[in-house]
Order: structure tokens, then C-alpha cells, then sequence
């Protein structure tokens, strides 16, 4: 097999000092610059790659695939128009699988943007690939993890939120879109108004549960930028976003919501073409929306707008006194999901989807050892 060590700060349109190794560990693909005919002659499926950020070895790599210009690649538009590389045909992508680094094992190692490794070094890249794949082999082969999770602050000690900051939720490819329709927004927020004040609007509020989400493990993508796929619970959460999005807009004051970041989930459903919806409707301030619009985020928007405008008014239309702080608090930690994370390849996890929607899942041997 060859060896290569590749840079990320190789573009000539972005600032020469950012990294795109996200971009890299996001979709598991390295851009290989301008070596064109080199490339494609030499780069093969099973060659190990030592991805450098700055000077420093963070990555190491396994060929998946044989190199193919880069708008062959589904890459999502917001990427592509970042500015951050160039995504022109010169360019010459491949699919990897991608071992990050544990600090103690990083290295620097100067030498070229994209060349064969020789070699010392050859020999280092190649034992700490091996000694990662085998960690990954053994480890991390099948495993199910299961929490208590609120959106924001949870009171069970030690347990996670989905608002951490940290973490972005990815919707995969495979996916369907975002296709909540009337009958279930209505349900859903009848449900939070519910546990909030009760159907008299005068009981104390109850903790709600939404019931199970199933999320992919952890990936890492930069420092305290970490990536989960959905695998189950789609609706349910990109409708809290939705809400979240519409109530800032209805209580631009309030500092809670204020303090809340809304970029925290992305779709690669339909090639990304779903994410394009996703932020324009992130990014508007809906207030000169019609109903006519096509953006399903933005018409349920519009939906839990009328919705909430039931719920602040009496039965003459007129505004009523609402505690507008004690129900954020509720939304955000007192509405609990139980968050089942699953470490498996692809066919495993959609067999553990199954599931948990119908049955039980037959184990091998090897899972349940």
C-alpha cells in the first residue's frame, strides 16, 4: 500500500491559516488539491493518508474509493459557497474512514501539501493506523447507549442535554424530509401547553415525556464541535427548533431565548437541497411570510404562530397574562426524552430502529459478548 500525508489549509480563496479538516471529518472525504494527473495515477482504495492540521498529524486515514473530481461528491451547498476551498473540477476527492487522534499521538511533520510518505515516518503512520483500527475493531464493533435528556438543564445528576452547544444534530441523506403536517403540530404543542398549565390553565406544570430518539455516536469534528446523526426522532426535534425560532420572534426579549443558538441542527436529506429550506428558514425573520410559501419549516412556523396566538388570548381575542419565563423554563427542562446512542455500521443501527418501533432485535454472538 502508499502512504500520503495531506495539509488542510491548502486553498487559495480562504484565509491561508483556517483549517478545513471539519469539512474533511464531516463527510469523510479528503480534497487532494492540485496535483491532478499524480493523484489519480497513484491514489488507491486501502492507502493510508496522515491528514496534518498546521504542521501537526491529528488524523490518520484509510482509502475507501479510487479519486474522482470534487463536484462529483454530494457536498452540502452552504459548504460548497463557503468560500473555505474550491470547489472547482481540478479538484480531486476520496472517501475515507477517519481515525482521530488522541493527543498523546500527535505529530509534527512538515513536508509537502500532498505527497508520499518515506521512511521513518512511513513506518509511524502505518503502526498508529494499525493500533486505531484494532481499538476500533474490538471497541467499538456494536454498543447501545441509553440517557434521560432534556433540551437544556436537567436536574437528573450527571445526565446530558440536547442544547449543549458542542453538539450538532445531522439528519442523514437516507432520511425522509421534514413532514410534520397540521394534525400533529397541533397535538404536539396542545401537549406542551398541557403539561404547563393543565387544561383548567391553572395546574401547576408536570414533566412530559416525548418519548425515545435514537442517535448515532458522537463524532468529532473540531475542538468542542462534535456531530450526531438522528436516526429516530426528526420531527419531534427539528419542531422544537421550529417553536424555539417562533418564540423568539413573539418574546424577542426575553433573555432565555436570547441566549439560545438555533444552528444546532442540519439536514443532508435530498443532497443538502433539504438544509437550503432548513436556513433560509433559520434566517428569516418571518414577518412578510405568506402562507403560499413552499419552505415546510416555514409553514409550520406559521402554524405554531397561530397556534400560541390561541393560547396567549381569551375567547373576546384579548390578550391574557402569561407567564411567558416559567414556560420557556418548562420547555427547555422539564420536557424529557430517553436518548438511545448506538455505535454500529449502518445496517446494524436501521436493524435497531426496527427495533424499537416493532420488535426485538436478533444478537449474535459477537454483540452480546
Amino acid at each position: 500500500m502508499n502512504i500520503w500525508k495531506i495539509a488542510t489549509r491548502w486553498s487559495d480563496k480562504g484565509d491561508p491559516n483556517s483549517s478545513i479538516i471539519d469539512i474533511f471529518r464531516k463527510y469523510n472525504i479528503l480534497f487532494a488539491g492540485r496535483e491532478q494527473d499524480y493523484i489519480k495515477r497513484s491514489v488507491k482504495p486501502n492507502d493510508i493518508i496522515a491528514i496534518s492540521d498546521g504542521i501537526t498529524i491529528v488524523s490518520i486515514g484509510k482509502v475507501l474509493d479510487n479519486p474522482k473530481i470534487i463536484t462529483k461528491f454530494p457536498l452540502d451547498e452552504i459548504d460548497i459557497n463557503s468560500g473555505r476551498f474550491d470547489y472547482e473540477d481540478w479538484v480531486i476527492g476520496f472517501k475515507v474512514s477517519l481515525f482521530d487522534l488522541k493527543k498523546e499521538d500527535w505529530f509534527n511533520y512538515r513536508q509537502g501539501t500532498f505527497h508520499g510518505v518515506k521512511g521513518k515516518y512511513r513506518n509511524k503512520i502505518k503502526s498508529l493506523f494499525e493500533k486505531y483500527n484494532e481499538d476500533y475493531t474490538v471497541n467499538s464493533k456494536f454498543s447501545i447507549n441509553a440517557k434521560t435528556c432534556t433540551l437544556k438543564y436537567n436536574t437528573h445528576n450527571g445526565e446530558e442535554t440536547i442544547l449543549n452547544d458542542n453538539t450538532k444534530y445531522v439528519i442523514p441523506i437516507y432520511k425522509r424530509p421534514y413532514s410534520w403536517t397540521e394534525e400533529q403540530i397541533r397535538k404536539f404543542i396542545s401537549d406542551i401547553f398541557r403539561s404547563f398549565y393543565g387544561y383548567d390553565k391553572d395546574t401547576p406544570p408536570e414533566p412530559m415525556f416525548i418519548g425515545t430518539m435514537q442517535l448515532s455516536a458522537k463524532k468529532y469534528i473540531a475542538e468542542n464541535k462534535t456531530e450526531q446523526d438522528i436516526i429516530d426522532g426528526q420531527q419531534r426535534l427539528t419542531t422544537f427548533l421550529v417553536l424555539l425560532k417562533q418564540l423568539k420572534n413573539v418574546f424577542p426579549d426575553n433573555i432565555e431565548l436570547k441566549n439560545i443558538n438555533l444552528n444546532w441542527i442540519e439536514t443532508r436529506v435530498n443532497n443538502g437541497a433539504q438544509n437550503i429550506f432548513l436556513s433560509e428558514f433559520i434566517e428569516n425573520d418571518l414577518k412578510n411570510i405568506t402562507e403560499e410559501s413552499q419552505n415546510p419549516y416555514i409553514k409550520n412556523a406559521l402554524l405554531i404562530n397561530e397556534l400560541l396566538n390561541e393560547e396567549f388570548t381569551d375567547d373576546e381575542d384579548k390578550k391574557i397574562e402569561f407567564d411567558i419565563n416559567g414556560f420557556i423554563t418548562h420547555i427547555l427542562s422539564n420536557i424529557y426524552f430517553v436518548v438511545i446512542e448506538t455505535r454500529a455500521g449502518l445496517s446494524k443501527t436501521l436493524q435497531i430502529f426496527d427495533a424499537i418501533n416493532t420488535t426485538g432485535l436478533n444478537l449474535n454472538g459477537g454483540d452480546i459478548f
